[in-house]
């Protein structure tokens, strides 16, 4: 990984990466394909976390990381989801994964916790239906699908083109998956062509519902990531599988302390999603 993009000094002016996308997924799983369009909104922001409580941590615990925490969010037929995690900052590792959805029917959580020097957990807790809480094996050394885009952008490409992680999935199981650098290609967000480096995801097996930020995944993702400093994702585009396919790409994207309640200073949406 690249430690310059993970210690960046971009992460500590104690503001949040708020970055808006376009988000197409085309159906083919019923008698009549459909396409569902959506404005998501993905949230970044550096914190101290208690890694064995897995709560925020203040200045006097005792025990606390730096950490990142990052949220894909949307509303889809009047569904609210959210997929987040908390992973730390030097390396990555996930601490807590959580998908949450809220509906006419009620509200859902699955979440992993996976505490520093602890048993990795599952839970799974809905209105409609719930599963005990169980165990599951954890390598500290695997990722979560959630925390996949943060990760690309974490990549050094330097000296090795390709990459080999772990992916570890709700059920306990895992995947392999391959990142790979094939090149240099621009983006037209808005008339303007922003750098890109191109990079190809492969995942060795399927992933159970729910799977990365849109609660799917494909076996295969490709990835446009900025040449600039913060290396933001501002296209993704996954493989057009059996039945379904989708595109996310980036509209607009500020820092901004948002927990102030002030007016984001947008330039392309004229109201938040």
């Amino acid at each position: 990984m690249s430690w310059d993009f993970l210690r960046s000094s971009l992460w500590n002016d104690g503001k949040a990466e708020i970055a808006f996308y376009d988000v197409e997924i085309h159906w083919r799983a019923g008698a009549e394909p459909f396409t569902q369009k959506f404005t998501a909104v993905a949230l970044l922001v550096k914190q101290s976390f208690d890694p064995r409580k897995l709560v925020k941590a203040s200045a006097s615990d005792p025990v606390r990381v730096e950490s990142f925490q990052w949220s894909f969010i949307y509303d889809l037929r009047s569904n609210k989801r959210s997929a987040a995690v908390i992973a730390v900052q030097n390396d990555l590792r996930p601490l807590r994964q959580t998908y949450t959805e809220i509906s006419w029917e009620g509200s859902c959580l699955r979440e992993l916790a996976l505490p520093l020097g602890g048993k990795a957990r599952r839970f799974f807790h809905c209105q409609t239906q719930s599963e005990p809480d169980a165990a599951i094996s954890f390598d500290p050394k695997a990722f979560t699908p959630v925390e996949i885009p943060l990760l690309i952008r974490s990549l050094d490409f330097s000296a090795n083109k390709r990459h080999h992680f772990k992916v570890t999935l709700f059920d306990g199981s895992s995947v392999t998956a391959t990142a790979e650098l094939v090149g240099k290609e621009p983006v037209q967000i808005h008339g303007e062509a922003l750098p890109a480096e191109k990079i190809k995801l492969q995942l060795s097996g399927a992933v159970p519902y729910p799977g990365g930020m849109l609660s799917l995944i494909a076996s295969e993702e490709t990835y446009w990531r900025s040449t600039g400093a913060n290396r933001q994702i501002l296209q993704i585009e996954s493989k057009k599988e059996d039945q379904f396919d989708y595109r996310v790409r980036l509209i607009e994207e500020i820092r901004a302390d948002y927990w102030t309640g002030k007016p984001l200073q947008l330039k392309y949406l004229k109201e938040l999603p």
